[in-house]
């Protein structure tokens, strides 16, 4: 944790990250993500359902940390914190 984590944490500050994959979604599966967190590796290991993975898709809807495209999208309520927003491509 680097002094703005740490600064953040103090103050409950966490930011808006847009989450999107590398990789085409196909049916079944998350296309994309709005979630409030700490910092980018934080937000990186969310997924889009709302549990967090650690980075693991363990469900098969989403992609591994690594082919997770995060983008910081502004400064979050101090209440919110995890997923907002997600999109999901159904059967």
């Amino acid at each position: 944790m680097d002094q703005e984590d740490t600064i953040n944490k103090i103050r409950n500050q966490r930011y808006l990250y847009k989450l999107t994959r590398r990789k085409v979604a196909n049916r079944d599966e998350y296309i994309s993500a709005i979630v409030a967190a700490w910092n980018e590796d934080e937000a990186r290991k969310i997924h889009p359902n709302g549990w967090c993975c650690d980075g693991e898709d363990v469900f098969n809807t989403w992609v591994q940390s690594n082919e997770v495209i995060v983008e910081k999208i502004g400064v979050a309520e101090s209440n919110l914190s995890g997923v907002i927003l997600s999109s999901f491509l159904p059967k």
